[in-house]
């Protein structure tokens, strides 16, 4: 039927608007978008299939579902638990130079069980998409409250949380950026919650942000479809959850599969026509069953011969492994983690390892450790370090560098590989290195500069852009204009020096022997052949020029050799060993170059200088291991002599091995030393370990002149200031004669003098100490030592290695390029430093004392005071003995002001008739010889209340007899002594004292036994007193109240030194006395404002102004103590409030745990 044109263009416009209709109502579209038209696929059509895809979200996985899912399948278990537990097992380093700092911190953290809720956090991230750490830190706040950064006092525990339980405040976002890590956060805030609600079985409780560590598994967008992960990640379940499925399933069904694998086949005569009847088809059944039956007993069958038949049908699964297959590698490709952990398969293909798979999953790894871990360890340790500066353990904030330890580690054979490889390249450089050296376009100095400070070179970064003219006219063979390499070489010989130094020494030792002439020197890189006048007798342009000093080595060697024994057996470094006793301890590099013939060529080409023909001639005689064990011996010659005369401990030091001295090094460091040392010091630490203290050499003021002026160094001079609850004279006296070294930090740690008098003084406030360099010293260049420490023995502190090495001092220049300074004797460099390893490497003069320009300063005055034939006594507090008043004599004192003054601070009554006793100048060390003095009479009432004494009373001659006998270490020795003084003045009268003198002793010391029993302990009964003097407690302290003022500074002296450094330095106070004053007023008021204090247990009143820094100590009705602005600059005055809280927080925590010992003993 023919339709009109017009007809069908209005059939085709109805069938079009149609069409528009149908897409606008959401049906499928006809045609694809990019207009591709197939008809027999139908694509572009109507019945298109491939355009009726489409991805949908997934549903939200309730939390009770996931939590089943993790706690009943096992494989899904493995793939949350798996990256948790590896990120977490290889550990993290901070890059701290400190070795007590790492350990501070692994404490912390090992305390904290950080490893171990980490891991917990990671893994409900992974499973409920994300996870919070709540710190539970004490800074003085509730946990709804931000962290308080300059007050935080310790971080007591982290408890872990997991997203289901968590509720983030999306009232409380962040509108501005608050990131900086002045206040604990290093990345930006914007847009995250101020605030988490946590309901957990335990409680729930609302928590701040900054108290949090927050675990996300990725991040989703702003816009994400699932609000319930909105400030999380999505659950690793929603990701994977088809692969899985369908992994598990393929799995279970290919099991199934084994089931209909054989099908047995039945068949019967008129089985169609028997089933059209019941009666048949019952027969049917019945016949089935038997042979069903007897095949199921006895494993057979039996059937008609005729009709009958029984076959079996076996089916093929050949494509199920591949589909399984197919399921797993798609669940490891989703999960990132490799079959091989995921299903314990073995790498599949012949040459598979595995490696690309791993390589992948630790990166993945690597991701979980940057995303998840870094931020929020960075955060961790911030509040550790804080809580380390409140605690005393941490001075101040460390700079450190978090990298986490690799995850993958070479094996064996790899890592010889790789070290094989960089041999290799190390010695094309050496060779390379080598011929410049040997055209004399580089000097070899500037070679072995390069290996000092760079431990590696390249050729072409030696070569500046000055040396390109010398290079191109050494290549052209013309010569240079500047000096000539005759003139250079002969300057060389003249001055002693080849240019190599010792490596070109022991180059040229091994031309020698490989030429198998030894009339070869080497001069300026080249080799030379010198006759007996010293002529070169070869090497181009040197040939025919003398050089005075280089001789022929034939023989100046014959001259030398005696005919029975040659010279190299006689001092060769295992003739030295034998001698000696020594036995090295090689360092790694050094044993790893006695192990193969090319790792002892590339030890000769990089440490000896060898050239490369002469390297590939040792392998390949076999000789280049002995070669360099000779090279690497002939390094510990000098240790073997410095052995030899090395002190017994120093020598156990000395034997150890290089592991040895790591782990005896890192045993040091946990050692508990005495407090009054300088606890930072390794160095202490190491010498209470080894037992390395020995004592000094005292000396007679000539000798120690004799000493002091054939020492390199001349006179050394070392500033003394009061340290923890020791003075400049005691730190002085201890390390002269008793078992202690007082010492202040540097590196390398030790004790540190220096040449200049002025900079000791200076340093010490007029205290110093005046030594030489024992004969006994063995020094060692402090660069040398620290080039040694750095490359040869790594991770062993400096000055372990130079015990380790023989020595016991180490050299410090200061002055500039090395150039010596004349300052009056010629000898010494101006400022340079001698650092005592060792106390046996150094000498005093015996007339040593505290201050050079006081007349008495190394004395010392006990005084006697008796009450009815008993003396008054206490405990000291220091060291729990018992003894009297008494003292150093300090600058610009008389021995009876020294008297009144000691007797004054220590038991508060001021004598009022000194005589003198006797002098005892036979007192060991470390007491000084004292001045004795007997006081009958005193004003005041009897109070111990200056902290150095305790529990006073008195005490008979007879029981200080007795406790002398049964029981010494109870007795301070000088007080002892002066009552045997005072004893045997009274009975013999030698002449000390007057007739009148003596009459009034003996009157005051008569008294009666029995009128003053003694307990049922066997001690003396404290006396009521005198006429003028009692014994009390004094006025009562308040701790935070107001106190009875001071009565200021325990003598003028005192108030001289506490106002120079304090009151007109730092306070700007025009008068000693306004300064006393202002101390006075300021330690009696109450506490309250900015004053904050507290009272120490031998009374002493601290009071602490934390705005203004004012600090000052002292007893109530007593002596002032102290008055200054705690830590402040030293130039300025300026206060420096958080650092003088930090003293003043160390020194109470300190005051107070000593009260607590006090109680629990």
């Amino acid at each position: 039927m023919h339709i009109p044109e017009d007809e069908a263009e209005r059939r085709r416009l109805n069938e079009r608007g149609r069409e528009i209709l149908r897409r606008k109502n959401g049906a499928v579209r006809p045609h694809r978008e990019d207009g591709y038209v197939n008809l027999l696929n139908k694509y572009g059509t109507k019945q298109d299939n491939s355009e009726a895809y489409k991805f949908e979200r997934e549903p939200v996985i309730p939390d009770m579902q996931l939590t089943g899912l993790y706690e009943g399948n096992g494989l899904f278990s493995k793939i949350i638990d798996t990256p948790a537990e590896e990120a977490l097992k290889h550990g993290f380093d901070l890059n701290l130079k400190s070795n007590e700092m790492n350990a501070f911190v692994d404490e912390v953290l090992d305390d904290l069980e950080w490893d171990e809720k980490a891991t917990i956090a990671i893994k409900w991230a992974r499973l409920y998409g994300g996870a919070l750490i709540v710190m539970l830190i004490d800074d003085g706040r509730g946990l709804e409250e931000p962290v308080d950064w300059e007050h935080i006092r310790s971080i007591d525990e982290l408890r872990v949380y997991e997203r289901s339980i968590v509720q983030p405040d999306y009232a409380s976002l962040y509108q501005q950026d608050y990131g900086g890590k002045g206040v604990g956060n290093r990345v930006s805030k914007f847009g995250q919650p101020e605030y988490y609600y946590v309901s957990s079985i335990y409680g729930s409780f609302k928590v701040h942000e900054s108290r949090c560590l927050v675990f996300r598994n990725g991040v989703l967008p702003e816009q994400t479809s699932n609000a319930t992960y909105l400030f999380w990640g999505m659950p690793e379940y929603v990701r994977i959850r088809r692969a899985l499925r369908e992994t598990v399933t393929a799995h279970t069904d290919s099991v199934k599969l084994l089931e209909r694998s054989v099908q047995a086949i039945y068949s019967m005569k008129g089985l169609a026509s028997l089933l059209t009847t019941d009666d048949g088809e019952n027969q049917v059944l019945k016949r089935l069953q038997l042979v069903d039956t007897s095949r199921g007993l006895l494993n057979s069958i039996a059937i008609d011969s005729e009709g009958e038949q029984y076959d079996f049908k076996t089916f093929q699964f050949s494509g199920v492994k591949d589909v399984i297959d197919a399921t797993c590698n798609m669940l490891s490709a989703l999960t990132n983690i490799p079959q091989t952990i995921l299903f314990g398969r073995s790498p599949a293909g012949m040459n598979a390892t595995g490696d690309s798979d791993f390589e992948s999953y630790y990166n993945f790894v690597e991701k979980i450790q940057r995303l998840m871990l870094k931020r929020n360890l960075r955060t961790l340790l911030d509040v550790v370090f804080r809580a380390g500066i409140a605690s005393g353990d941490v001075a101040e904030e460390p700079d450190y560098k978090l990298e986490f330890k690799p995850l993958w580690s070479l094996s064996d054979t790899e890592q010889a590989t790789v070290d094989q490889t960089k041999a290799q390249t190390a010695l094309v450089k050496a060779q390379t290195a080598q011929a410049y050296v040997d055209m004399q376009a580089l000097d070899p100095t500037e070679v072995r500069r390069r290996l000092a400070s760079d431990e590696e070179f390249d050729v072409e970064d030696i070569i500046s852009e000055d040396d390109e003219d010398d290079l191109l006219q050494s290549l052209l063979g013309t010569e240079p204009s500047a000096l000539s390499d005759v003139e250079a070489a002969r300057k060389n010989l003249e001055q002693g020096q080849t240019p190599g130094g010792a490596e070109q020494s022991v180059l040229a030792e091994s031309h020698k022997d490989a030429a198998n002439a030894e009339n070869w020197v080497t001069i300026n890189g080249t080799h030379v052949l010198i006759d007996e006048n010293g002529v070169a007798q070869s090497g181009g342009k040197l040939k025919g020029n003398e050089f005075k000093g280089a001789k022929s080595q034939k023989s100046s060697e014959a001259s030398k050799t005696s005919p029975t024994e040659p010279p190299s057996a006689k001092n060769s470094p295992d003739a030295v060993f034998a001698k000696t006793g020594y036995k090295p301890s090689y360092t790694q590099n050094e044993q790893w170059a006695m192990q193969t013939q090319e790792a002892a060529a590339s030890y000769l080409s990089e440490k000896c200088g060898y050239g490369y023909d002469q390297c590939m001639g040792l392998i390949g005689s076999g000789k280049a291991i002995d070669e360099a064990k000779n090279n690497i011996n002939k390094r510990y010659v000098d240790v073997a002599e410095r052995y030899e005369n090395a002190s017994d401990s120093q020598k156990r030091v000395m034997d150890l091995s290089t592991e040895d001295l790591a782990r005896d090094q890192a045993e040091a460091w946990a050692l508990n030393i005495d407090p009054s040392l300088n606890l930072s010091s390794g160095w202490q630490r190491f010498v209470a370990l080894h037992d390395l203290n020995d004592k000094p050499q005292i000396l007679d003021d000539n000798e120690f002149e004799r000493v002091s002026n054939q020492s390199e160094f001349g006179k050394l001079y070392r500033g003394v200031r009061d340290g923890f609850n020791v003075s400049a004279s005691d730190i002085i006296r201890d390390t002269m004669y008793g078992d202690k070294t007082y010492i202040g930090q540097g590196r390398p740690d030790g004790f540190y003098t220096s040449t200049q008098k002025e900079t000791a003084v200076d340093y010490g406030h007029g205290n110093y100490m005046t030594l030489c360099l024992s004969p006994k010293a063995k020094a060692i260049d402090e660069q040398e030592l620290n080039r040694l420490a750095s490359t040869e023995y790594l991770g062993i502190a400096p000055e372990v290695v130079a015990y380790s090495l023989g020595y016991n001092a180490v050299v410090r220049r200061n002055a500039p390029d090395g150039a010596w300074v004349d300052n009056g004797s010629g000898k010494k460099q101006e400022d340079d430093h001698i650092i005592f390893l060792t106390r046996e490497a150094m000498c005093f003069p015996e007339s040593t004392s505290p201050r050079a320009d006081a007349a008495d300063t190394d004395r010392g005055v006990g005084v006697l005071v008796v009450q009815d034939g008993r003396f008054l006594c206490g405990t000291r507090l220091k060291g729990g003995s018992v003894g009297g008043p008494g003292g150093h004599i300090e600058a610009g004192e008389s021995p009876e002001d020294a008297a009144i003054r000691e007797t004054q601070e220590e038991f508060g009554i001021t004598p009022k008739d000194l005589m003198p006793v006797a002098f005892l100048s036979d007192l060991k060390p470390p007491y000084c010889p004292s001045h004795v003095f007997l006081c009958t009479d005193f004003d005041g009432s009897i109070r111990c209340a200056d902290g150095e004494m305790t529990s006073p009373g008195f005490i008979t001659a007879e029981k200080v007899a007795e406790l002398s006998t049964q029981n010494p270490e109870r007795l301070f020795p000088p007080f002892a002594q002066s009552i045997t003084a005072l004893l045997d003045v009274l009975s013999s009268n030698p002449g000390l004292t007057s007739e009148v003198q003596n009459a009034k002793m003996k009157d005051r010391m008569d008294f009666n036994e029995a009128d003053h029993p003694r307990d049922e302990n066997g001690q003396f009964a404290e006396s009521e007193g005198s006429s003028s003097g009692s014994i009390e407690s004094g006025p009562a302290v308040s701790p935070e109240g107001e106190n009875v003022p001071c009565t200021g500074f325990a003598s003028p002296a005192r108030l001289e030194d506490h106002a120079t450094r304090h009151g007109l330095a730092e306070m700007d106070f025009a008068t000693k006395e306004e300064y006393q004053q202002k101390g006075i007023d300021f330690l009696k008021q109450p506490c309250g404002g900015d004053v904050i204090g507290y009272a120490r247990p031998d009374g002493v009143v601290v009071r602490f102004n934390t705005k203004t820094t004012e600090y000052a100590t002292g007893v109530p009705g007593g002596p002032l103590k102290t008055y200054m602005k705690a830590k402040c600059n030293r130039k300025t005055g300026e206060a420096r409030p958080e650092v003088a809280m930090k003293y003043y927080e160390f020194n109470r925590e300190k005051d107070l745990k000593e009260e607590d010992d006090e109680q629990g003993s």
